[in-house]
């Protein structure tokens, strides 16, 4: 999956994406570094939901295979021990576990979906509402 998403970030899929989008993920890659994609897919892999999705970022970043395999390693087994561990400690109620990863799961859906507005919003609406971004002084010249 990892290789698939990688192979097609230099191809139609990347024509998909407008350019302010691509310029803004370039810029990103080069400031934040190897060390940024490395944390989140090892945090994804902890949390429910982006655990499915998280080799797409990678692969869009031309993650390496090797430390793309480590972070989701170490990502899972932290996943893994902690419901494991949860059901060691409730035995026969193992299944109150499935009920607070149905939540945690549905705070991970809330929150995306507000980040996504709150991107939305910032990013495309309120600008087409401000107008010009170019910021004008209260004697109303130009800075």
């Amino acid at each position: 999956m990892h290789r698939l998403h990688r192979g097609a970030a230099s191809g139609a899929a990347t024509r998909c994406v407008p350019r302010c989008v691509a310029r803004h993920a370039d810029r990103a890659i080069r400031q934040d570094g190897p060390t940024r994609a490395y944390g989140a897919v090892l945090l994804g892999r902890c949390v429910p939901l982006v655990r499915s999705v998280v080799s797409v970022p990678a692969g869009f970043r031309r993650m390496p295979a090797l430390p793309f395999t480590l972070c989701t390693a170490a990502g899972s087994a932290v996943w893994n021990a902690s419901l494991i561990g949860a059901g060691a400690v409730l035995g026969e109620r193992w299944e109150r576990a499935r009920d607070v990863v149905g939540l945690l799961q549905g705070a991970v859906i809330v929150t995306l979906l507000g980040g996504f507005l709150a991107l939305l919003w910032f990013r495309v609406l309120r600008p087409r509402f401000v107008g010009s971004s170019d910021p004008i002084r209260p004697d109303g010249g130009a800075p």
